[in-house]
């Protein structure tokens, strides 16, 4: 596999219970892992605010870059529909990998997580 491959949208939610009110974005990276970027707003001082962006990996399932597939528990092959309703719950377990103050918009977030794509290794689906 070209581990220069991008990564894959999966999926954009709009009404989340992650920690921000603004879009979580899903992608299939091509060592097999979903990642997700966010924005939330973050307080400098009392009067001022700036923006965040967190860059996490769901722990629950995982994504064949070759096929599209996506599996729950690394075994059980899941729809797109299912996997939209099973992540936009209160119970969805993701490991925060990065969280960066110094980007400003979603298209900076996503060379971002262009390069992360660039610098992990496969996992080989059975």
């Amino acid at each position: 596999m070209n581990m220069n491959t991008k990564p894959v949208l999966i999926y954009k939610s709009n009404m989340t219970y992650f920690h921000t009110a603004l879009p979580v974005y899903f992608y299939g990276m091509p060592d097999g892992s979903i990642s997700l970027v966010y924005a939330r707003f973050y307080e400098i001082n009392f009067h001022n605010t700036g923006l965040e962006f967190v860059f996490a990996e769901l722990e629950d399932f995982s994504y064949d870059f070759e096929t599209g597939q996506i599996y729950r528990y690394s075994s059980i092959e899941i729809c797109l529909g299912d996997f939209r309703e099973m992540v936009d719950r209160p119970e969805t377990r993701i490991k925060i990998t990065k969280s960066l103050r110094n980007i400003d918009s979603y298209a900076e977030a996503q060379v971002h997580i262009n390069r992360m794509a660039g610098s992990r290794k496969e996992i080989v689906f059975a």
